[in-house]
């Protein structure tokens, strides 16, 4: 009788081991999950001319993007999506750029837009298609180049800093501090206890390539020295306001600042704080411009 009992513990937990870990791996592969969209032509969004261009990062993975020249102009900047977003999300601030000057390169991240279809590695792997779009930009014989990105865009821009040193400044848009908190705030969102998902995690970084302790840009930015702006969402809960303020800390840049904005969630602040946005974005590149000090 005890072994019976004993037996059937034994299956129990078997099963539940195994759904367990088919639940995990099938929840790794929706939160990894690629975002194809047939993006509209440029001409719909832009009065002047822009290309469409193809790079290759360097694990192979080809990356679709727009080039905006600027005639005579020696500087540009490089814009990157969030998390299963693409380029159309980002006209507003490439026309921003545009019009104080710089050449724009707006790439869909790998497994977005119209990127080739790839696991979504929250910022990883995504360096390399960033690192792409930097060489296309020197070989056009431009070396005055700068970075903004939001959300695993931010992200992208942080994990490349020990490959590409020479931005000019970064613009980091609702960064995560790491990714552990990240998953968490999620979860508590939901209400959802964290044990449950450490399951995700490991197969999570066995899928991507890269331990959750390397996806961290508060390990990057504390040794990192370009001029750097955060502008994160005051009421934000994937990533909390102290979370921000954490990043701003840990930064190296002698020339730094944080914006919060009141109010804002983890959202395109272009789209319901436009006004406030443009200005902040507009003071940073003039005093980046003037090498004015940071207010």
């Amino acid at each position: 009788m005890r072994s019976k009992i004993l037996k059937r513990i034994s299956w129990g937990l078997l099963l539940i081991g195994l759904l367990w870990g088919t639940g995990s791996y099938l929840a790794s592969v929706f939160s990894t999950r690629s975002a194809p969209a047939e993006i509209a032509s440029a001409h719909k969004h832009f009065d002047f001319p822009v290309e469409e261009i193809s790079l290759r990062a360097q694990d192979g993975v080809h990356i679709q993007a727009w080039w905006l020249p600027n005639p005579s102009s020696t500087r540009a900047l490089i814009l990157l999506n969030g998390l299963r977003g693409n380029r159309s999300g980002l006209i507003q601030r490439a026309r921003l750029y545009h019009a104080e000057g710089y050449c724009v390169l707006l790439p869909d991240l790998r497994g977005t837009g119209e990127s080739e279809r790839s696991v979504i590695t929250f910022g990883w792997k995504e360096r390399w298609d960033l690192m792409a779009a930097v060489e296309f930009i020197r070989q056009k014989g431009i070396q005055r180049i700068a970075a903004h990105g939001l959300s695993l865009g931010a992200a992208t821009i942080c994990y490349s800093l020990p490959e590409e040193p020479g931005f000019e400044y970064i613009v980091l848009e609702s960064c995560y501090d790491n990714i552990q908190q990240a998953l968490n705030n999620r979860l508590d969102m939901f209400g959802l206890p964290h044990w449950p998902f450490i399951g995700l995690q490991k197969i999570t970084e066995w899928r991507i390539g890269a331990k959750a302790e390397q996806l961290a840009p508060e390990k990057y930015l504390a040794t990192h020295q370009a001029p750097t702006l955060l502008i994160a969402g005051e009421a934000e809960l994937k990533v909390r306001k102290e979370e921000s303020e954490k990043l701003y800390r840990q930064c190296a840049a002698k020339q730094k600042k944080l914006h919060l904005i009141e109010g804002a969630k983890h959202e395109n602040f272009m789209t319901r704080f436009a006004e406030e946005t443009t200005q902040v974005l507009q003071q940073w590149i003039r005093q980046m411009e003037a090498q004015e000090p940071i207010d």
